[in-house]
């Protein structure tokens, strides 16, 4: 299976795996992957999570 590589929220496979973290748990999974991106340096894999969230946070 080939990876799923852009600039869009969702089109990493980090983000991905995190929606399908999200689906069914609720606003606990949202502030996790956001208080991962509080510390200043955030690595690619949970800065993209961050994103995700931050995204999922503004379309609700």
């Amino acid at each position: 299976m080939m990876g799923a590589w852009g600039f869009l929220p969702f089109e990493n496979d980090d983000a991905l795996d995190w929606l399908d973290e999200l689906e069914g748990s609720g606003a606990d999974v949202i502030r996790g992957a956001l208080a991962k991106a509080n510390d200043g340096y955030v690595e690619a894999p949970e800065g993209s999570v961050a994103i995700a969230a931050a995204d999922t946070t503004a379309a609700c």
